[in-house]
């Protein structure tokens, strides 16, 4: 079954947005329709999420999990579920999302027990997705990318690192269609690798030829 759902998961700095930006680039040049989305999204809970992660007070994990699943929900009622209806009927329209719910396990449990009740909640909540492409990027490497684009950093590096090997556990356990990529390469690279497995047919190519390909 062709991918209509492709989400991009990492911790900060792994290049999620210029990664999901990219391959939108790709699949219209292949006649492709890409749908962008994001979490936090623009609904009233994602802007207050967004406002608590830069804010300078001590983190309220509780009141941003709160935040997180109010406006997952609200995003998959009003455009996520609406959008899949409408993708899976029409061949050339794709769903790439910049994070989803394995972030809530990664950024909002503090015990590994915590963790697989977090998915468990989520995976009821929302859509699975078709594919789940996981940046990986060493923590070190992630810092400095956030520091150069002139970004608040918000997490050291040992948070950074800890954060990374929780999203490497559940890539193993989650039973999610996790796809691990190398984000440490230049973006052309790692676009290409991501573009090589989703295996699109190119729609500006002739009937016969697509499935040759």
């Amino acid at each position: 079954m062709t991918a209509t759902y492709v989400v991009f998961e990492g911790i900060d700095g792994s290049g999620k947005t210029s990664t999901a930006a990219a391959l939108g680039e790709v699949l219209t040049r292949v006649f492709y329709t890409p749908i962008h989305l994001a979490e936090p999204s623009h609904s009233r809970f994602g802007v207050e999420a967004r406002e608590l992660m830069v804010s300078d007070r001590q983190r309220d994990i509780a009141r941003e999990h709160s935040l997180f699943t109010a406006d997952r929900v609200e995003h998959v009622t009003q455009k996520i579920a609406p959008l899949l209806d409408f993708v899976k009927r029409v061949d050339s329209f794709l769903v790439i999302q910049d994070r989803y719910y394995l972030s809530a396990p990664v950024y909002q449990a503090e015990t590994r027990d915590q963790m697989r009740a977090l998915l468990h909640e989520q995976q009821r909540l929302a859509p699975r997705p078709d594919r789940v492409f996981l940046l990986d990027v060493d923590a070190a490497v992630a810092a400095a990318r956030i520091e150069a684009r002139g970004g608040e950093r918000c997490d050291d590096v040992g948070l950074l690192s800890e954060r990374r090997e929780r999203y490497r556990e559940l890539a193993a356990t989650s039973g999610e269609p996790v796809t691990i990529v190398d984000a440490s390469k230049p973006l052309e690279v790692v676009v290409q690798s991501v573009w090589e497995q989703l295996r699109l047919p190119r729609l500006n190519l002739a009937p016969e030829e697509r499935v040759r390909e």
